[in-house]
Formats: C-alpha cells, sequence, structure tokens
C-alpha cells in the first residue's frame, strides 16, 4: 500500500494529491505485496481481480521484460525458456523474484561468468524472444491493481512507462452497485430450504409491525415498491431485521470493504459471521 503525507498540511493521505490544499504529496511509505492466486505484485493488500490477501513482500519493484529474463535464464545457467512463462520482477536491493518467490543471485556469481560467452548465447536466443506471457501478466497486474494513473508520481518513472501501454488496451469499465442489489445479495446469500419461515414473518404480530414501520422509512420507501421491499428485504433478509441488513451495508461501506465483504460474513461459516451468530 502507498502511504503519502502532505508537508503543508501536514496530513497523511492515501492519495498522491492532498484532498486539503490539492498539492502534490510525498511519498511516506510503500508496502507491495503479492497474489498467489494471480501471480502478481498488489499495491494494496487485498488483490482486486480475485479477492484474496497478498503477502508483503517488498517496498519497491518493476517488471522483468522478456530480453532481461532470457539473459536472466543464461546467467542463472536455466534452460532457455524456463521462465517464458512465469512472472518476474526485481524487487528492492536488485532482487529477483518469480512466481511469488526470491531466487538466488549475487554480483558475485556474475563476475565468474564468460562475458563473451553470455552474448553469444544471448544473440543466438534473441530473436525468438516472445511478449505473449509477459503482455498476459501485464494484464493481469492492471487488473489486479488501482489504475496506474492513480499513483501519479510516486512509482519509478520505467515502471509507469512499462504499464501505460499495457492499460491502454484494457477499457477501464465503471461498475456501479445500488444499495438494491445489495439487499438482493442478502437475499440470495441466505439460503431458506423452504417458506415455512414466512409464516413466522407475517403471523407474529411483533416482526410484522416491525417490518410495516420499517418500509415507512423515506430508505426503504423510496427504494422498493411495497412488493418489492416484502420480497427482498421483509423475506430476503430474514432471520436480520430490516434494519440489520441496512445498517450491516452502511457499516460496510464505512470501512471501506465491498459486497464481497457482506457475502462472506452472511455465507461463510466461521467466528464472527451470521451463522455463528444464530
Amino acid at each position: 500500500m502507498l502511504k503519502y503525507i502532505c508537508t503543508k498540511d501536514n496530513i497523511r493521505t492515501k492519495s498522491s494529491v492532498c484532498p486539503v490544499c490539492g498539492d502534490r504529496t510525498e511519498l511516506e511509505k510503500s508496502d507491495i505485496y503479492w497474489c498467489e492466486n494471480c501471480k502478481v505484485p498488489l499495491y494494496d493488500k487485498t488483490c482486486e481481480c480475485c479477492g484474496s490477501k497478498g503477502r508483503r513482500i517488498t517496498t519497491d519493484i518493476r517488471p522483468v521484460f522478456p530480453e532481461e529474463r532470457l539473459l536472466l535464464e543464461i546467467l542463472l545457467d536455466k534452460e532457455i525458456g524456463t521462465y517464458d512463462n512465469s512472472s518476474v520482477w526485481n524487487c528492492a536491493g536488485n532482487k529477483y523474484l518469480i512466481d511469488g518467490e526470491r531466487i538466488k543471485f549475487s554480483v558475485k556469481d556474475l563476475k565468474e561468468k564468460d562475458a563473451d560467452k553470455v552474448r553469444e548465447q544471448y544473440e543466438k536466443f534473441a530473436d525468438a524472444i516472445s511478449y505473449d506471457s509477459f503482455n498476459q501478466c501485464m494484464d493481469k497486474f492492471v487488473s489486479a491493481n488501482k489504475s496506474i494513473k492513480e499513483y501519479g508520481s510516486a512509482l519509478p518513472s520505467e515502471m509507469i512507462n512499462a504499464f501505460t501501454g499495457v492499460e491502454g488496451r484494457l477499457k477501464e469499465i465503471r461498475f456501479l452497485v445500488s444499495a438494491q442489489n445489495n439487499f438482493e445479495i442478502i437475499k440470495h446469500a441466505i439460503n431458506k430450504i423452504d417458506d415455512s419461515f414466512k409464516d413466522f414473518i407475517y403471523n407474529n404480530d411483533v416482526n410484522n409491525e416491525i417490518i410495516e414501520k420499517s418500509y415507512k422509512i423515506p430508505y426503504f420507501e423510496s427504494m422498493f415498491t411495497e412488493k418489492d421491499y416484502k420480497e427482498i428485504v421483509a423475506e430476503g433478509r430474514f432471520p436480520m431485521l430490516p434494519l440489520t441488513a441496512y445498517s450491516l451495508l452502511n457499516i460496510s461501506e464505512k470501512v471501506a470493504q465491498n459486497e464481497r465483504s457482506i457475502f462472506t460474513f452472511i455465507a461463510n461459516e466461521e467466528k464472527g459471521t451470521v451463522i455463528t451468530a444464530i
């Protein structure tokens, strides 16, 4: 995660632009994580592509292009093509990371290599270099992270240049999720075996009163017809109360989570979820 500080207002932010004065902020901290599923680095701990949590690997990173990857294979005495389909990166301290694992590579070993033989072998295979796998990896990187433009000048120029072309091939779609969509997620996440629960809802005076009064709250009345409210909220959120479901969505939004977190809280059978509470 990239963290910034505005020296003018003396505040820490998550953006390269100060929300108070509008000036550029300075990079204070850079934690880079690794997604084991997508095999790419993350600038935030949560992968936006698969939702998994990454493990911290370094403070700085850049992609290793196919030309350098070939040279690395030669210097490490690997069979040519060994890393063709691997996700290869260079970390802080000039450490190489291949599919999330650091490899042993020292300047001392490099000095012992015959430069002429290395050059000869490189030129032999240089024409066969392919960018197919590299481009796929970069596409995955862009998908797993926020828009590269959002990081502003905090990233090294070579990294910005490396991903600008990749990002340009992808069409960015702003996906808007309405509150009604989230209530529908709750409805489908809470699986009911049969309709017997409806007898409890509508034949219980206290519960029936709660449902009726809750619908008169402007939030629900403006969003749902009475029919949709009964189907999606009154029945769908059971055994939670309507205002409990409403609070859940608002709390989730406040802590900067998304609909995936709501689904996990409702559907998972682990400590702190709806199932264990019941």
